[in-house]
C-alpha cells in the first residue's frame, strides 16, 4: 500500500486502453490507483469495495474482470487482484526489490506465478470468476427485446428490471447514472399516473437518451500507460 501512484500521460493513448469502453477504462484505472495497491501489483480487494468506490454494478465488475483476465492484463482470484507487468514500472533499487519480494510471499502463489509468466497446472483453474467469487453470473443469453419491463403504480416500483438489463443500459448510455435515473423515472411516473405505455422499455430509452451528456465527438478519449506496452507500437 502507498499514498502515491504515478500514471504516465501516455496511458491514455495506449493501444489496449483506447479499445475499452467507459466502464472498462474506469475500472482499469481504479485497479491501478486504489488505496489497496502495492509495489508488487498483487493485493487484496473485494467486489463490494470496488462497487462502492466506482459505482459500477457488481455483475458488471465481474464481467469486466473476466475480460481483463482473458486479455492477460489483470487477474482476479478469490479476493485478490494481480496486475501484469506492474513490477516493470517500479523503481529499480534494492529496497523496492525487497519490498516486492515481501509482497509476493504474502500473495497467493498462483498469482505470483501468473504475473511472472510462469504456469503451474496444479494451481491454475478453469473456474469462471463468478464461481471463485461465490456469485451467480448473469444469464448471457438474455436479450433486451425479450425482457418485459413495466411500472407498477400500486407499489411505485419498476417490474422486470434485472442486473443484466441495467448492465446493458450502462453500455448503451455511457456517462449516465442509469440506476439514479431509473429512480427519478419512478418519482415522475408516480406524479403522472395513467399515461399510456409509460414505464416500458421505450419510455426508459427515451428518458436515458435525454439524460445522456452532449459531447462534441462520439469518441471518448481515454486511458493508457503500461497495459499494451508489451505489444507492438501502432504505426
Amino acid at each position: 500500500m502507498a499514498n502515491t501512484r504515478v500514471i504516465k500521460t501516455k496511458f491514455w493513448k495506449d493501444s489496449y486502453i483506447v479499445g475499452l469502453n467507459l466502464h472498462e477504462r474506469h475500472l482499469f484505472l481504479y485497479l491501478l490507483t486504489n488505496p489497496s495497491t502495492n509495489i508488487s501489483g498483487i493485493y487484496e480487494i473485494n467486489v463490494r469495495e470496488i462497487h462502492f468506490d466506482t459505482g459500477i454494478t457488481k455483475n458488471k465488475i465481474i464481467q469486466i474482470l473476466d475480460k481483463f483476465e482473458k486479455d492477460r492484463k489483470i487477474k482476479y482470484v478469490d479476493g485478490w487482484i494481480a496486475i501484469k507487468n506492474w513490477t516493470k514500472h517500479q523503481l529499480e533499487n534494492p529496497s523496492v526489490g525487497k519490498g516486492i519480494e515481501r509482497c509476493f510471499q504474502e500473495a497467493p502463489k498462483v498469482l505470483v506465478q501468473w504475473v511472472n509468466g510462469q504456469t503451474d497446472p496444479s494451481l491454475e483453474t478453469d473456474c469462471p470468476q463468478s464461481a471463485l467469487l461465490n456469485l451467480t453470473k448473469p444469464n448471457l443469453t438474455y436479450t433486451e427485446k425479450k425482457m418485459k419491463v413495466s411500472f407498477n403504480y400500486e407499489t411505485g416500483e419498476f417490474e422486470g428490471i434485472t442486473d443484466e438489463y441495467i448492465n446493458q443500459l450502462d453500455d448503451k448510455y455511457p456517462g449516465v447514472d442509469v440506476e439514479g435515473e431509473i429512480a427519478k423515472m419512478g418519482d415522475w411516473l408516480i406524479d403522472n399516473p395513467g399515461k399510456k405505455r409509460q414505464g416500458k422499455r421505450s419510455f426508459i430509452n427515451r428518458w436515458l437518451t435525454k439524460a445522456t451528456p452532449k459531447v462534441e465527438s462520439n469518441k471518448i478519449q481515454s486511458m493508457p500507460w503500461f497495459p499494451g506496452e508489451e505489444e507492438k507500437k501502432r504505426p
